[in-house]
């Protein structure tokens, strides 16, 4: 009775097995990475926010189901920038830039020739509204968050995400008025939209494409 239980399980799995294919799916997720500022500067200043690979990919990627993943297409969609004061902030504008970097170097991203662009005073007047910023985006520093965010992200999903040590950081260079004081927090959020490739284990017929990888 063993043996004949043992070959039915054998049969049963040898069958299900082969119901199964490993099919190519593409998906597409906007999300929203933040890098956050906190000052209490007059004058020039020049603060740095990092995100990690793995902070990033816990936000694009649904790996339960994925033993692979290539990322096929990055895009920025929106970039705001949100005030929030503190009590003893004077300032009624700032002056700022921004650079995107990683360990190999750095490119503007906010203001088209890397000069610094003016705060409208209506920022200040709108404690904790997010205002968009796009129309500043220079084209070669949003080239360089698509090329990073590609990097960043290659991996596995081992750990549900990667973790390959990776990351990229949001440099703002601002400076004060004269005789004024900023406090408060400042919020650098990008919207993007990636769009990546993974490999599944799925029931035959399920998938438009065998994958290759």
């Amino acid at each position: 009775m063993k043996i004949k239980l043992i070959a039915i399980l054998l049969v049963s799995s040898t069958f299900i097995s082969g119901c199964f294919e490993r099919g190519k799916f593409e998906y597409v997720t906007t999300i929203d990475q933040t890098f956050k500022y906190t000052l209490d500067k007059s004058g020039e200043f020049s603060e740095s926010s990092t995100l990690t690979s793995n902070e990033i990919a816990r936000k694009v990627l649904d790996l339960d189901l994925a033993d692979d993943f290539i990322i096929k297409e990055v895009n920025i969609k929106k970039v705001g920038m949100k005030f929030n004061f503190g009590s003893g902030s004077t300032a009624d504008a700032i002056q700022y830039r921004v650079f995107v970097g990683n360990a190999s170097g750095r490119d503007p991203f906010l203001s088209a020739d890397g000069s610094q662009s003016h705060i409208p005073t209506d920022f200040f007047g709108q404690i904790g509204v997010e205002f968009a910023v796009t129309q500043f985006l220079n084209n070669k520093g949003a080239g360089t968050v698509k090329r990073v965010l590609s990097e960043v992200l290659v991996g596995n999903s081992e750990v549900y995400g990667v973790n390959n040590g990776k990351s990229y950081r949001m440099d703002l260079e601002g400076i004060v008025p004269n005789g004024k004081r900023l406090v408060g927090t400042i919020d650098l959020i990008l919207d993007v939209d990636v769009t990546y490739e993974t490999c599944e284990e799925v029931p035959i017929g399920f998938a438009e494409e065998e994958c290759i990888f």
